[in-house]
């Protein structure tokens, strides 16, 4: 039995008063000793193998939260995994960053020496070119 599991009939949901408060059918008054029933059966042992329905149900607390614990540390296992298999996916399908910093260099070093001769034979001609001439 789990809490999804459980239903209200119908008739106890158009009326409660259905429910079996009380042991004697006396409208008004309380006198609590079907709840008292209740009570005592979780001290009875009768019910399970081993143990009574209160050390039951410690137990299966207890598992619960373990459980619990076990499934939120599997998640973040899970998420750190997922973080690290993303990085290394990026890492392989994105540029090399030397890579693209060598080629960046390389264009405009070869850009430079390209406009370079031309500024470097204008800044040494001298102001008299015939007598630089001869």
């Amino acid at each position: 039995m789990t809490a999804l599991n459980i239903c209200v009939t119908d008739a106890v949901m158009k009326d409660p008063k259905l429910l079996a408060f009380n042991e004697l059918q006396e409208g008004g008054k309380s006198e609590g000793l079907n709840l008292k029933k209740l009570a005592d059966l979780k001290d009875d042992s009768k019910m399970f193998l081993h143990g009574s329905p209160d050390s039951f149900l410690q137990s299966m607390t207890a598992d619960v939260g373990v459980d619990c614990k076990k499934a939120l540390t599997m998640e973040e296992n899970q998420l750190s995994i997922r973080d690290a298999v993303d990085i290394q996916r990026q890492a392989i399908s994105g540029p090399d960053e030397d890579e693209e910093t060598e080629s960046m260099l390389t264009f405009a070093c070869n850009r430079l020496s390209a406009l370079l001769p031309p500024v470097v034979s204008l800044s040494f001609v001298p102001k008299d070119s015939e007598a630089w001439l001869t």
